[in-house]
């Protein structure tokens, strides 16, 4: 019985005289299960306590899951900037210049992704201004049966890419775009298609809404 083909091949002795069979569908499920699950994910969405109106809707919205999503409460970026010193005020200073706002939020994500490491688990960092759609654990399902065959370090659960090169975009060698010089790469893309129509894979991608991280790439 063929359990599983990828980069090594799975396969289950059956008694004498059994046809083959291909269980590779069910035996995908079941690991599915076992690696992505509520042991083994963090899930949590940030909310400051003075948005209590979002937080109703969040709550509302994680009806929808079958995966348990707890709130985490945000950083407010002013307290948050005001305790710096100045080599950590200069760190964020792109962010402060930019938006102020993201300093918070910048901080109140990798918390998430921090209590994850701790815990030895996968994070799911959410914002509180989501509307989860209707087919949300089905979709849960293509991606972690997915991310279970293939190396893996960020999904976004939706996001912004170019479908130009724009990023990576390169003539002669050289990156074009002025924010990528020290960039290498001879990609020349900022996507490419996968073995599932449904997932790309990004070189650049705007999102910060809801994204899956890699336990073993936390750090």
């Amino acid at each position: 019985k063929l359990l599983l083909y990828y980069n090594q091949v799975l396969i289950q002795k059956l008694e004498v005289g059994s046809p083959t069979e291909d269980g590779q569908e069910r035996y995908q499920e079941l690991s599915c299960e076992k690696l992505f699950n509520n042991d083994t994910i963090l899930a949590q969405y940030c909310n400051l306590s003075h948005r209590p109106e979002r937080n109703e809707k969040m709550i509302e919205q994680i009806k929808k899951c079958n995966l348990k999503i707890e709130r985490r409460e945000s950083f407010a970026w002013k307290e948050l900037y005001e305790s710096f010193n100045d080599e950590q005020k200069a760190k964020v200073d792109i962010m402060y210049k930019r938006s102020a706002g993201a300093i918070g939020c910048h901080f109140s994500q990798v918390a998430i992704m921090e209590q994850a490491l701790k815990e030895g688990k996968h994070a799911i960092v959410l914002e509180d201004d989501l509307v989860i759609c209707d087919d949300f654990n089905e979709r849960l399902k293509i991606i972690f049966k997915f991310v279970n065959t293939h190396e893996w370090d960020i999904v976004w659960l939706g996001g912004h890419y170019h479908k130009d090169a724009t990023w990576h975009k390169s003539i002669e060698g050289k990156h074009t775009h002025p924010d990528m010089q020290v960039c290498s790469c001879n990609l020349n893309r900022d996507w490419e298609e996968t073995a599932n129509p449904r997932i790309v894979r990004t070189y650049g991608c705007f999102s910060t809404h809801a994204y899956l991280v890699n336990k073993d790439r936390i750090q």
